[in-house]
């Protein structure tokens, strides 16, 4: 289900509090972003190389770019400009949502739909140990194991998330650099609920033939389940890009079937058969030779 309301407590102007030392710009795209619609569970939202639907007609990339920048130098978001996610720092101190059942659910199912291995790392780290205590036993059986170990008390071991190095653009004291937010123009692509089709348009575009595009998206729904968008995507892009496909497009799979059966794990295609057309023909052949057996028997008949 996706969000209808956000928490947002009028002390965040009190006179004393950071906020009120940020920008107008920052202030404004802090609020934005909070009361976005497509904000998921975990406080990430999605960013979109073409969106822009959040801001004003009178906004330029620029000012957009210096009021994010802004705000992760401040430490209110984290950015991984590689996914294009943007995450909430402390949405999950203010929200409230951790108390609730169905929430805490929610948030376990949006964290899988987060792309980036370090936005998902500290979306973890964000959750205080020992959260679900007051749960029932068993609650948090389903849950991905970095939610799990959060969940209780005396489950703080280390979280390592992701086989990749974090990037070097995380937030505050992970060196994040000027101008990290060129480029970047805020969408509604959020992750939370029935939004997961975050990366369906990527993927759409990088699969080598567009039909049934509403049976693709459902199974795009079902597939984000199992792995990350970034799996689908490439996965997609590398059997485009195989040098074997076929060049009649009939032959190639729909995207849903690509998708129901899995096909993001699948080998390379094996080399492409040619028929050349100077090949001999057994038939031709043995109707040539059955022609000069008769012209010769004819010819000496006679």
């Amino acid at each position: 289900m996706a969000r209808k309301s956000a928490q947002i407590f009028t002390s965040i102007w009190n006179l004393r509090g950071d906020f009120r030392n940020l920008s107008e710009g920052a202030q404004r795209l802090y609020l934005l972003i909070l009361t976005q619609p497509g904000l998921s569970h975990c406080g990430v939202l999605s960013l979109t190389p073409t969106g822009g639907a959040l801001f004003s007609p009178t906004s330029t990339p620029e000012g957009i770019a210096e009021a994010l920048d802004e705000l992760q130098r401040e430490r209110y978001v984290s950015v991984d400009t590689t996914t294009s996610e943007v995450m909430v720092r402390t949405f999950f101190k203010h929200d409230g949502l951790l108390r609730i059942p169905n929430m805490v659910r929610a948030m376990a199912r949006d964290f899988e739909c987060i792309q980036s291995d370090d936005l998902q790392q500290q979306v973890a780290e964000a959750l205080p140990q020992g959260f679900g205590e007051t749960f029932s036993a068993g609650f948090e059986a389903d849950f991905p194991p970095a939610i799990q170990r959060r969940f209780r008390l005396g489950n703080d071991q280390p979280l390592n998330l992701g086989k990749e190095q974090p990037q070097a653009f995380g937030c505050g004291d992970r060196g994040l650099g000027l101008g990290v937010g060129e480029g970047l123009d805020l969408g509604v692509r959020g992750c939370g609920g029935k939004g997961l089709s975050t990366g369906f348009d990527a993927f759409w575009d990088a699969y080598p033939r567009h039909v049934g595009k509403l049976d693709a998206r459902h199974a795009w729904d079902r597939a984000v389940k199992r792995v990350k968008p970034k799996v689908l995507i490439d996965g997609a892009t590398r059997f485009a890009n195989d040098p074997n496909l076929p060049l009649d497009k009939n032959f190639i799979p729909h995207p849903s079937t690509w998708l129901n059966q899995g096909r993001w794990d699948d080998e390379p295609l094996p080399p492409r058969v040619v028929y050349s057309r100077s090949k001999p023909d057994r038939g031709t052949d043995a109707m040539h030779s059955l022609h000069q057996r008769y012209s010769a028997e004819t010819a000496a008949e006679s």
